[in-house]
Order: C-alpha cells, then structure tokens, then sequence
C-alpha cells in the first residue's frame, strides 16, 4: 500500500469510524503516515527533476501551490459540511486524495519511461543548456 493509499483509507475509515479507536487509527494513517510520506516523497521528486541553480524556486512554488491548494479545497469542503455532513466532506476529501494519488502514478510512469521529464529554466540560458 502506497502513501497516497494509506492517506485516503485513513479519510474513509476516519469518516466512518465507528467509535474514537477507530476514528484515532483513521487520523494516524493520514497524519502520521500518508500526508509526510507524500511531502518526502514530494521533496525527493523535485530534488531529481530540478538543477541546482533553480531548485529552491521550484520548491517555493511547490509550497505555494500546495498551500493555495489547501485554503480552496479547505473552504470548498468546509461547505460540503456544512450543507451535508463532516462525512460526506470527508470522503470527499478522500476521493480527491485518490485522484491525487492516481495523478502521481501516471505523472512518474511517464518519468519511468523516460517520455516526460520536468525543465524550469529562469533567465538566460546557461552554457550547458545551449548544447
């Protein structure tokens, strides 16, 4: 099972939970184990695909993306709540937590293969990047 995998069944069973064991194990699975394996996991994609001279922007805009990311879909599921239910806001997080997850296994299938490779070039062109 996957980070992306453990992060979302931790939401469903978090969502579902029967009682607060239950609830407790489904919020240690998504914030104890999902949520900073993907954040490694992330760092490490960005330290392959990226050079040196650009990688800190490049991890800037990551952390930006991701903190917009958090502020929309926060105030989007905190509608879901309020007009349905916190459960059904939560596995609706969920389920964008899946299309995350599938997203990211495409994106890095793509990189296996060597078909889709990431280059953020800011200002000129260095030396090495004219040859």
């Amino acid at each position: 099972m996957s980070p992306g995998d453990t992060g979302v069944a931790g939401l469903l069973l978090f969502a579902h939970a029967p009682n607060a064991a239950s609830a407790a194990a489904g919020s240690l699975l998504v914030s104890g184990i999902g949520f900073p394996t993907t954040r490694v996991a992330g760092t490490i994609l960005v330290n392959r695909r990226t050079t040196s001279d650009v990688r800190a922007t490049v991890h800037s805009f990551l952390s930006q993306a991701e903190n917009l990311g958090e502020i929309i879909l926060g105030l989007a599921l905190a509608f879901i709540a309020g007009s349905a239910s916190s459960t059904v806001a939560l596995a609706a997080a969920a389920v964008l937590l899946a299309c995350a997850r599938w997203s990211a296994a495409h994106a890095s299938e793509g990189s296996s293969r060597g078909t889709s490779s990431v280059t953020v070039a800011l200002g000129p062109p260095t030396r090495a990047a004219q040859h």
